[in-house]
């Protein structure tokens, strides 16, 4: 199916990579929604921006299928969140989706194989996080660059167009590292078949969590086993 399509990461001095994300729309389907995924995570995860305002975050049936037994209630329910497509920052103007990569996160060796394919997002100082927006206008907002420019000093990494004449715009910018309560709770996995935990490398967790304004945003953390 033909399709708008961005594909993301961040990059440091020493040639190292976040994750790395797509962004997208189909086009030609007479419909207008949007989709992200967490390359890595494309077959299990996925954000759903849907026209009718509808937006999610959820699982794949068939991860849900093939990795978790039928009793686990994640079966009843593979949705992590579903909100409604928050209030315009602006007219016009919907910041819809945030993405905080610590540069701690910022960790994978870069493989130059596939480096051409990626938009590259400079990586923030040390303590300090790359805030990444997706920002959608409609054909009458008054956009003089890209959003955020003069506002929030943000860089713009690509634009896509919608078919109903929507832009989608990404852009980036340095923001203080958010600090998180510290939680306790019990990790489930969905493939005990992957070994010790402690033998793999560049481990990650997905943070979900909402914003004052209706958005909603993910954090790229790395893991540590103890």
């Amino acid at each position: 199916m033909p399709e708008n399509a961005i594909r993301f990461a961040v990059r440091n001095k020493n040639n190292q990579r976040s994750v790395s994300w797509k962004l997208w729309t189909n086009t030609g389907t007479g419909r207008d929604d949007l989709y992200l995924v967490c390359r890595p995570l494309g077959g299990k995860l996925k954000t759903s921006f849907h026209q009718s305002g509808q937006w999610q975050i959820s699982f794949i049936p068939s991860f849900l299928k093939a990795n978790v037994p039928a009793a686990n209630s994640l079966h009843a329910n593979r949705h992590i969140e579903r909100w409604n497509r928050p209030r315009e920052i602006a007219p016009h103007i919907t910041l819809a989706y945030r993405i905080l990569v610590p540069a701690v996160a910022v960790n994978v060796p870069v493989k130059e194989s596939w480096a051409k394919k990626i938009e590259w997002i400079e990586s923030a100082p040390t303590d300090k996080a790359t805030e990444i927006d997706v920002v959608i206008t409609s054909p009458e907002a008054v956009v003089s660059s890209w959003p955020g420019q003069r506002s929030m000093g943000t860089n713009l990494v690509k634009k896509l167009q919608m078919d109903c004449g929507d832009s989608v715009w990404v852009v980036a910018h340095t923001v203080e590292m958010p600090r998180f309560p510290p939680r306790n709770a019990k990790p489930v996995f969905f493939d005990s078949s992957k070994g010790d935990l402690q033998s793999h490398e560049n481990l990650r967790a997905i943070l979900v969590g909402n914003c004052q304004d209706g958005s909603r945003y993910l954090v790229d953390c790395p893991v540590s086993v103890a």
